[in-house]
């Protein structure tokens, strides 16, 4: 070791030689910002991560809702699709439509003498 790098402190701690060596003060405050500094970026950077993580999930699962209810209203339009596709072709049957136009509208079928023949001629 240098001598810049540690110094000797002279302090009875049980050791054997009775003095340890320690690292300069001077020179850990050098150190330790940039580490402390790179550990708080990535935990950071870890942290934004996980939240867009988690954000991204949430999203997912609301879609997935969407998507089922969106699936639900669909089956829900074509079976009232359906529904009044038979009600149109019932009430546009034959039958039906006299029944209505008599009951409606007071229409019968022509007689003879509400018939007007026109000549091709004219």
């Amino acid at each position: 070791m240098k001598k810049a790098d540690a110094t000797l402190v002279s302090q009875t701690m049980g050791w054997p030689s009775k003095k340890i060596i320690s690292p300069h003060v001077t020179h850990l405050t050098k150190i330790r910002p940039p580490v402390i500094l790179s550990i708080a970026i990535l935990a950071f950077v870890l942290f934004f991560a996980l939240l867009l993580n988690v954000w991204i999930h949430t999203k997912i699962v609301d879609v997935g809702y969407r998507i089922g209810e969106l699936t639900h209203q669909k089956k829900m339009l074509i079976t009232q699709y359906r529904n009044l596709n038979i009600e149109h072709d019932r009430v546009l049957s034959g039958k039906n439509l006299q029944k209505m136009a008599r009951r409606r509208f007071h229409l019968y079928p022509l007689t003879l003498k509400q018939t007007v023949h026109i000549n091709e001629k004219d």
